[in-house]
Parts: structure tokens; sequence; C-alpha cells
């Protein structure tokens, strides 16, 4: 009996020892239903942004937390005093709430509250103008976003993000994260901050010249603001587009929606929104020289934020404004009043970022030590998980051990000395074992040791490539830049044009920044030569092709005196075959182009064409022609079919089309073509129009149809009318 008792002792110890052990890592969570509605009161409040309602409440609700020992209440606390230093614009308060929260919830591995601090530090930074820091804070709370995380949270990251990169002019990670939010609203119906993320989408199109794409965001944007009834959105949206549709001509649309922007902002009473939409009705007045009511919104405008500390910029604006119709006016006393005015402000906003930037580069040293410290609590915490659990395995194997010797001790006496023997040696094996173990868990600590160094150097080595990425990026960037301006200086200006010609117009729109499509003109005695091209491919290898092209045009005219356009395609066709193919040990490759070319004979009125896979359109008489010329392109290994001439009789008044394949091939958002039938109406409809009339026909067309759809190949399309006189 005496021995059967001890063995239940010890049994129980063993049970006892084991839960207070493995017990260390669990945290009590005790129920939370007798102050939830603490929490719902607390957080009512700071979402209708009346903190000082919310912050007694949030002192009882931390109280009674720190009573039940409830870990996610505290945290929860922390948060809740954090927004309200926020909403006070307390923004290094608030920053040390949400550190003291974050360290609390990567103790309890909590990611939701983890990605909930670090979106709100995002925001607390974004409020003292630090975009590295608030940059860096979004991107970590997307590491740890959860399918269970809040869509709101996860719509505010995306788009804040989006923006901080367009700032950065990094468009496509910003057009990424734009696609992600415009898509988690779809996908879950929330409105929240769609109209702003559509805003958002339009100044990143404009930013890259896209202004259709912009007027689409702009629009959307519209709808879903008039669905919430913002009218101090829908005003400025009116007035962004209003300035939009005056940038491609198109006025009367510029007129009808800078009309709205004014009654929607009257309505709304926002100063901010009336202001912006009294600078934009001002600015588009005085670009039409209607400078009474140009003068009049931008008094308007300055009694509205001259009074403000937070409209500086817009101030400046309105000032040099007025400074410049007061100049217009010959009111030279006014105008320099108005800019001494703008002069004062400017100055005190220089001072003001003299300070911020004194501000921000304590708030960086601020900001780094705050890093260092939460990557040595993040250690700290890892090696003390690790420690525990070593601890903790430790202890229950040396429990198992003193079991082990216990039953070993009472079978020795109970056993004979045979017995006594075969224990023994049983002891030892045990023993060996025990060893290999020790030595088992020390070689795994170095193993573990030794793959935090490679991870740390890795990451070194990829904070390092990303960097030289982004220099390569730039210095490409910079070099495309460099190749548009050769080709944009090569191109014969439209005023130009127009001296020599008489009416004309010119359709010019890159796909990418530089084009694969150009046109090109010369006089000679025979009269005029015009010509369009479309080199193979988009982009830069186009563009290279396009400037050779160019160049050998101007060769072949004007310093060997070729003017036959057969004979101008037929050693067009041998030169960039010599120029860009094989040349000794190196394969260049075959590059061709397809091209228009005519020549005007207005002594004779005669039309001369000859074409290399392309088509030309003559309107004269109520009748289209269309002369497509040679299959073959210029430059390429097609053989047996040579350029011919086409000669015409020419009327006073017939219009001549050249275009590349781009307009016609341009597609809608159901992935199908203009075409060339739908193209041939059009230019039927032009009869009777001037050219600018034609142009800009031709552009609201061309836009109609391609909707939100991107541009699909680059557009070259020159409009001549024949001046026969």
């Amino acid at each position: 009996m005496g021995m059967r008792n001890l063995l239940i002792l010890l049994v129980l110890a063993l049970v006892l020892c084991s839960e207070s052990v493995l017990g260390q890592s669990v945290s009590l969570a005790p129920g939370r239903l007798p102050y939830y509605h603490l929490l719902d009161s607390f957080t009512y409040y700071l979402e209708m942004e009346r903190p000082l309602a919310a912050l007694p409440i949030i002192k009882d609700f931390e109280q009674t937390a720190v009573a039940l020992r409830d870990t996610t209440g505290l945290i929860d606390a922390s948060i809740a005093r954090g927004y309200a230093a926020y909403l006070l614009r307390k923004s290094v308060e608030a920053l040390d709430y949400y550190d003291h929260a974050l360290r609390m919830a990567y103790r309890r591995d909590d990611s939701i509250h983890i990605s909930r601090c670090y979106v709100l530090k995002a925001l607390a930074y974004q409020q003292q103008d630090y975009s590295v820091a608030s940059l860096y804070a979004f991107r970590q709370a997307m590491d740890f976003f959860t399918p269970n995380a809040s869509v709101r949270e996860v719509l505010t990251t995306y788009r804040n993000v989006g923006t901080l990169y367009k700032e950065q002019e990094q468009y496509s990670e910003a057009r990424e994260l734009y696609q992600k939010a415009l898509a988690l609203h779809q996908k879950t119906g929330i409105t929240y901050g769609e109209s702003q993320l559509y805003q958002e989408m339009a100044d990143l199109e404009c930013r890259q010249n896209r202004r259709a794409a912009a007027m689409v965001c702009l629009y959307k944007s519209l709808q879903v603001s008039d669905v919430l009834r913002t009218d101090s959105l829908s005003g400025i949206l009116h007035s962004e587009l209003a300035v939009l549709y005056q940038d491609v001509g198109l006025r009367e649309y510029s007129e009808l929606h800078i009309r709205m922007a004014l009654v929607e902002a009257d309505r709304s009473g926002a100063v901010d929104s009336r202001a912006h939409v009294y600078l934009r009705a001002a600015q588009l007045s005085k670009a039409w020289g209607q400078i009474d009511s140009a003068e009049r919104y931008a008094q308007r405008g300055l009694a509205l934020v001259r009074d403000t500390d937070y409209q500086n910029g817009l101030c400046i604006q309105l000032l040099d404004l007025l400074g410049a119709i007061a100049s217009v006016r010959g009111d030279f006393p006014s105008a320099l009043q108005y800019a001494d005015r703008a002069g004062e402000i400017r100055t005190q906003m220089l001072e003001h970022r003299k300070s911020a930037e004194f501000a921000q580069k304590e708030l960086d040293n601020e900001f780094q030590l705050r890093q260092e410290e939460t990557l040595i609590r993040q250690q700290d915490h890892a090696m003390q998980l690790a420690a525990d659990s070593v601890r903790t395995r430790f202890l229950v194997l040396a429990l198992s051990v003193l079991i082990f010797f216990t039953l070993v001790g009472i079978i020795l006496m109970r056993a004979k000395v045979l017995q006594e023997l075969r224990t023994n040696h049983e002891l030892e094996v045990k023993a060996e074992k025990l060893r290999n173990l020790t030595q088992g868990l020390q070689l795994q600590k170095r193993d573990l040791e030794v793959q935090q160094d490679e991870i740390n150097q890795n990451n070194r080595l990829l904070l390092e490539s990303q960097k030289l990425i982004r220099q390569n990026t730039q210095s490409v960037h910079t070099n495309i830049d460099y190749v548009r301006n050769i080709q944009r200086s090569l191109l014969v200006r439209e005023h130009d044009l127009s001296q020599q010609l008489g009416e004309c117009f010119v359709l010019y729109w890159p796909r990418d920044v530089v084009s694969g499509d150009f046109y090109w003109y010369t006089s000679t005695d025979e009269g005029h030569i015009l010509a369009v091209a479309d080199c193979a491919g988009h982009g830069v290898p186009g563009a290279l092709v396009s400037l050779i092209g160019n160049i050998l045009l101007s060769k072949i005219v004007k310093e060997w005196h070729i003017t036959d356009p057969a004979a101008i395609l037929c050693r067009l066709h041998d030169q960039l075959r010599s120029y860009l193919s094989t040349r000794g040990d190196s394969y260049v490759g075959y590059y061709s182009m397809d091209i228009s070319l005519v020549k005007i004979d207005c002594a004779h009125r005669r039309l001369t064409h000859s074409g290399a896979s392309d088509t030309m359109y003559l309107r004269q008489g109520g009748k289209t022609l269309k002369l497509r010329g040679s299959i073959k392109s210029v430059g390429s290994v097609v053989t047996g079919y040579d350029f011919r001439n086409t000669d015409l009789p020419l009327e006073d008044g017939a219009m001549l089309y050249l275009t590349s394949d781009g307009y016609a091939d341009q597609l809608n958002a159901d992935n199908r073509k203009l075409g060339r039938n739908t193209f041939s109406l059009l230019l039927e409809s032009l009869d009777g129009m001037t050219a600018l009339e034609q142009s800009r026909f031709l552009q609201v067309k061309f836009m109609e149809h391609q909707g939100n759809a991107e541009q699909t190949d680059d557009v070259c399309l020159l409009g001549v009318r024949v001046k026969l006189a």
C-alpha cells in the first residue's frame, strides 16, 4: 500500500507541475459582457469626431479591463486614446499610445490589432507631413492583413499608399493599389471613400496625359458623390471636368460643367470647396476673355480664404490671378498691390516650411529610434519565447526522468542481483540518449542563429537591389525623355504646315512616351511632298526606326533631289535594308514601315500617290477615294511587288487624309475596333467643316469609341485642304 500511494502522489505532482508550466503561455480572457456597452459608447463618439466626450468613457473602460485582466480590452483602450489624440491633432501623443498597444498586440500575436495600429500610425505620420514614415507604417499594416481585417482599414491603406506612390511619381505601383481598392469596393459594395478613390485615379491619369481616362474617372466619382449627396465634392469634380474639356478645346462642355460646379459649391457652403471652384471659374473666364467675370469670381474666392491659415496656397493663386487681371486692364498699382500681398504670404509659407523641415529632421531621428527600439523589443520577445519553450521542455523532461528513476528504485528494492545489473545497463542507455538529445538541442539552436544571420544578410542585399533597380529605372526614363524630345524636334510643327499648305490639322498621339509613327513634309520646285509612316513596333524600337526614316526621307528628297513618290519609296526601301540588316557578325534584323507619300502639283492640278502597305483617303466631289499602294512594306523581305505611282486630277478645296492604322484599329471596352469603314463614314461627315472643326470632331469620336480602354496603338492622322489658287 505504501508503494502504491507513493506512485499516486508522484503522478499528481507531475500533472500539477505540467499544468502550471503550460498554463503560463495561456492568457485568461474573461467574459466582456458586463462592459461591452462602454466600448460601443466611446466608439460612437470617436466616429462622430467628438474625442473630448469619448475620453471619460475610455478611462472607465480601461479601469474595467485592468480589473478583469482583459489584455484585448487594454489594447482597445490604448488605441482609442491614440485616436482621440489624433483627432485633437496631437500626433506625437497618439504615436505613443499606438506603440503601447502595438507592444501588447505583439505579445498576444494578435494580427488584427497589429495591422490596425500600423494603419493608425500611418495616418498620424501623414498628419505630420512625414510621408516616408507613413508609407513604411502602411506597408507594415499590409503585411499583417488577414481575411478578418476591417474592410475600411484595408481600403484606407490601399488608397493612401497609392497616393504616396503617386506623389513619388511611381505611377505603376499607385495604379496597382488603386485597382485593388476599386475591386474591393465592387466586391463588398462599400461606398465609403469610393468617390475620393476615383478622384485620385483621375489625378493619376492627368499626370500621365490620359485626359480621356481622367474624364471617365471623374464622371464615376460624380456618380458616387451624387448617391452620397456630397455637394462640396461634386463642385470640385465639376470644376476639374471643366478644366479638362477646356484643355481639349470643347468650350461649350467646359462652360456647362463650371456652371454646375458653382451651383453645387454654393449649395454645400464648404469654404474650401467654394474657394476651389471660384478659382477654376476665374481661370476659365480669363482664358475665354471674360475679364469682368474672372475678376468677380477671384474676388469671391479671395474673400473666403484670406482670413484662414490653411488656404495659403489657394490664396496665392487667387492673388496672382487678380494681379494678372489688373495688368491686362492697365491697373498696375493694383497689380503691384496684389503681388506684394502674395509675396508676404509666400514669405510666411517659406518660414513655416523651414520650421517644418527642422521639425521633420527631429521627427526622423525620433522615428529611427522608435524603429530600433521596436526591432530590439521584437528580438527580445522572440528570444524570451524560445527560452520559455526550452525551459518548459527541460522541466517536463526532468520530471519524466525523476519518475523513471523512482520506478527504477522501487524495482531495485524488490529485485535480485541479476535484475539490478540489467537495470544498471538500461540506465546507461537512457543517459546516453539524454546526452544525445541535449547535443541535438544545442545544434538546433546554432542552426537557428546561422539562419537568422543569413536572413539579415539577404534583407540587406534585397534593399540594395531595390535601390539599384530604382536608379536604373530613373536612368531609363530620362533616356526615353531625351528620345522623345529628339523625335518631336524632327517633326514639322502644325503652325509651319499651315503657313505652307494653308488649312490643315495633325492628330499625333503616341501610345507610349515615344511613338513609332511620324509625319514628314517638304516643299520643292515641283510641289509639296507629304508622308505619314507607321514603323514596326511601339515605344523606343519604333521611335528609333521613325528617326531613321525621317532622316532618310530628308536626305533622299533634299540632298539627292528625288521627287517622284515611287522612286522615293524605292530608294527609302534600299537604304533601310542597308542600314538595318546584317553588318559583319552582328545581325540587326528586319525592320519595316508602312507609309503613304503624295506629291501635290498645284500648278498642273495633279496628285501623285505611292504607298507601302498603307491607305490614303481623298475626299472631293462628294466622294471618298481610297489609294492603297503596294502590299509590300518599306524595308520588308517581300519581293515581287514594286512601288508604283497613282496620278489623279485635283479639285480646289479637296481634302487629303494621310493616316496610320492606329486610329481605325483602336479597341473599345468590348475589344472591338473602330474599323476602316467607320473611319470612311466619319470622313464623309466632315464635309463643310474647317480643319480645326474636323480635328475636334475626330478627337471626340475617338474618345467616345475608346471609353475607358487603353490606347491600342500610336495614332498619326494628317488632314490637308488642297488650295490650288
